[in-house]
């Protein structure tokens, strides 16, 4: 009896454990082997799950409309067009699948497709075991892109993206 019990769990166990790793239903998948972009911190690939589950059905910029987003820029070179829905008071408001900005590629041809997320806070903030970027370029924010729909092959903190362009 203690075996099958044994046996059960660990079959229940790698069934969890396997659907974690693959994108939710409808997900659009990573344009490239994004594990070998990875940091070495072994929570990364599940936190980086949960942000693309949560985005997932934002990959048209009129979903992310409809769910409270709004364009706040033009195309940032080398990141793309941002949406955004709040800003972040400091560390306490930040929520790892809920982040403040959705950021959009140009797509040849016409339309967007979402490639980051983005996190910004009015203070020193941390997400991911990463502190964020200090504010610049007369953003007055601290923030923090994640790269989970493009591989950025400057890392996926990277605040720019070299693979994203704003002229089609």
């Amino acid at each position: 009896m203690r075996r099958r019990v044994l046996t059960t769990l660990g079959l229940g166990l790698t069934a969890l454990l396997t659907s974690l790793a693959l994108p939710p239903s409808g997900a659009v998948a990573l344009d490239d082997d994004w594990r070998s972009f990875l940091p070495a911190n072994a929570l990364v690939p599940f936190q980086l799950q949960d942000i693309r589950a949560a985005t997932y059905t934002y990959h048209e910029p009129e979903a992310a409309t409809a769910a409270g987003y709004a364009p706040v820029t033009e195309c940032v070179p080398n990141m793309g067009h941002h949406y955004g829905k709040s800003i972040a008071d400091g560390q306490d408001d930040l929520v790892a699948g809920e982040p403040n900005l959705l950021v959009y590629a140009p797509l040849t041809g016409g339309g967007q497709e979402l490639v980051a997320v983005e996190y910004a806070s009015r203070t020193p903030a941390t997400l991911f075991g990463r502190a964020f970027d200090p504010p610049r370029d007369g953003v007055p924010y601290y923030t923090l892109h994640v790269w989970v729909w493009k591989v950025n092959p400057e890392g996926l903190f990277h605040a720019t993206n070299p693979r994203v362009r704003c002229e089609n």
